[in-house]
């Protein structure tokens, strides 16, 4: 007798119940009668929209598709609810706070403007009460008294979490700007200004922006040089201990064996590494700077400014317990180590005194991104406002809006499985 063959969807299983819930969802969102937005509120009143998408279901049960605008504009009276339910039964959030652990105490904290408000709480649970009062746009608490920290925001009194000014910037290492056409394409910029942050006004933001593009064009003539001498880099690199960064406890497995001998062909500079330590340091390369989530193997300079980074961080003050705010690099942040680093080396230092440049370098590479998103995000948010009204909340977003957009973009995925790779289940 022949057993059937029994396929599984697992795609179908998992998504199957949820896909119903989404199709609902889009639905009632294109009826006239709908908000489409997570809430909306009006007067004491907050209209939930995933409230009416479980009344629905209700009503319906599986046959929710089957919804009329007539039914749904009845319903939609049942989803207008006090704000004290909205945020305990339904777990409305208002636009823009979360809460978070300030200090040791539960916050209420608005992430645009990267500002805590008055008052702590146990939980989540007690802070509900402060939570519906700002959903209905009433402010909570009052900042404390002579507390020059605070500011005030349309009536709600706020704390910064870090410092919003230039002069909180360390030192620039970097003292030659170079030229405008130097600075790299890849790093962002200060956007426009926009007016409601009371302690962002125009002539900061303009600061900013100056601050910023003489950064960029200095470290893009640093690129430039360190790039222009690559050969010379790679050559040192046995001077400069790149044997410090071997693995022994590291094995290479058999199917890695064709990939490790490519690299030792691309790099022979690197002959002093085992394959096991040259293949795991092209892997974190591929994976942390590239954004590959499988290694192909190529020749590149930027592997070689990744490797100076880990060096100088080696090098450098990491390991001596430098004071600064300078955490472990990784990713993107080791090859500039590393450009800064050669750079140094150029100017006529030492390695290790290029590898305390090259960290001075990050220090202020990481001050400065720092103070830029945090203006882009107050700025970013208060631009938002011109367009969207503060009584709502996110618009309704589905699974199939995130598949629109891909077939917009043109992302194609291929995925086959052959019948061999089944296992036959009796039934």
């Amino acid at each position: 007798m022949t057993k059937p063959l029994l396929i599984y969807d697992e795609a179908h299983a998992l998504l199957g119940g949820y896909a119903s819930s989404e199709r609902l969802r889009e639905k009632l969102r294109e009826f006239s009668c709908v908000p489409p937005v997570s809430y909306r509120v009006q007067g004491d009143k907050v209209f939930v929209f995933s409230l009416l998408v479980s009344l629905v279901q209700q009503r319906l049960g599986a046959r929710a598709m089957d919804v009329t605008p007539e039914l749904a504009s009845e319903l939609v009276e049942q989803a207008w609810i006090s704000a004290e339910k909205a945020v305990v039964s339904h777990a409305v959030m208002p636009l823009p706070y979360e809460t978070i652990q300030f200090d040791g105490d539960l916050r209420i904290y608005h992430r645009p403007f990267n500002a805590v408000l008055p008052g702590s709480y146990e939980n989540r649970e007690t802070a509900n009460e402060a939570l519906a009062q700002l959903l209905l746009g009433k402010p909570v608490g009052r900042a404390p008294a002579g507390d020059t920290r605070w500011f005030d925001y349309n009536g709600q009194a706020m704390q910064p979490r870090h410092e919003q000014r230039l002069s909180s910037l360390p030192a620039n290492p970097l003292t030659y700007f170079g030229d405008s056409d130097e600075a790299p394409a890849s790093y962002g910029d200060v956007r426009s200004f926009v007016a409601g942050h009371p302690m962002l006004d125009a002539s900061y933001v303009e600061s900013l922006r100056v601050q910023q593009q003489q950064w960029k064009c200095a470290q893009g003539y640093a690129t430039r040089l360190a790039e222009e001498v690559a050969p010379h880099f790679w050559k040192a690199l046995q001077d400069y201990g790149v044997h410090k960064l071997g693995r022994p406890s590291q094995f290479l497995c058999d199917f890695d064996r064709e990939d490790a001998d490519v690299l030792c062909e691309l790099y022979p500079e690197l002959s002093m590494l085992n394959d096991a330590t040259l293949l795991g340091l092209y892997n974190d390369f591929s994976s942390d700077v590239l954004q590959m989530r499988k290694m192909v193997a190529d020749r590149s300079n930027e592997f070689l400014f990744f490797l100076l980074g880990q060096l100088a961080a080696l090098s450098g003050a990491l390991d001596a317990g430098d004071p600064r705010d300078v955490h472990s690099p990784e990713g993107s942040e080791l090859v500039l180590l590393g450009r800064m680093a050669a750079y140094g080396v150029l100017q006529g230092s030492e390695f290790i005194e290029a590898s305390e440049f090259a960290l001075a370098c990050l220090e202020y590479e990481r001050a400065l991104s720092s103070l830029t998103g945090r203006a882009n995000d107050a700025l970013n948010f208060l631009a938002g406002l011109q367009t969207r009204p503060s009584t709502d909340g996110r618009p309704i977003r589905t699974l199939n809006d995130m598949f629109r957009v891909g077939r917009k973009t043109s992302v194609l995925t291929v995925a086959s499985q052959s019948l061999s790779d089944i296992s036959a289940t009796t039934v």
